[in-house]
C-alpha cells in the first residue's frame, strides 16, 4: 500500500505538507510555515442569530404557503357542484392553512417571551 501511494505522488504530497508543517529553523512557527485559519463563511457570529435567521426564513416562506392554500381551499370550494365530500375538503385545507398560520405566529412570539424571560 505505501508502494503505491509512492508510486501515485500521494506520498510527496503528504511528506511536503508534513515537511511544512514542522517549518523551518529561522522562527519558532518555521518561516515557511503557511498560516492556516479558519475563516467563518455564514454572516452570523452566534447560534442564536443562525435560529433567528432560520425562523425568520420559515416565517418568510409561510405567508405565501398560507395563501396559496386558502386559494387552494376556495378552489375546492367553487368547484364543488354539490359535492359534499369536495366542500368539506376545501373547508378542512382553508382551516388547518389558518390554524397553521395561527401555530408560526404563536412560535414566533413565544420564542421571542422566552429570549426576553432569559436575558433579563
Amino acid at each position: 500500500m505505501i508502494e503505491h501511494i509512492k508510486n501515485t505522488g500521494f506520498y510527496g504530497i503528504l511528506y511536503l505538507n508534513k515537511a511544512r508543517a514542522q517549518g523551518g529553523a529561522d522562527t519558532p512557527g518555521g518561516a515557511d510555515t503557511p498560516s492556516f485559519g479558519l475563516t467563518n463563511p455564514l454572516r452570523f457570529g452566534t447560534l442564536e442569530e443562525i435560529l433567528d435567521a432560520i425562523a425568520g426564513f420559515l416565517f418568510t416562506i409561510s405567508i405565501p404557503l398560507v395563501v396559496i392554500m386558502i386559494i387552494i381551499g376556495a378552489f375546492y370550494l367553487l368547484t364543488a357542484g354539490g359535492n359534499e365530500q369536495r366542500v368539506s375538503t376545501g373547508k378542512s385545507i382553508i382551516k388547518w392553512a389558518i390554524i397553521g398560520f395561527v401555530i408560526i405566529l404563536l412560535a414566533a412570539s413565544i420564542a421571542s417571551l422566552i429570549r426576553n424571560f432569559l436575558e433579563g
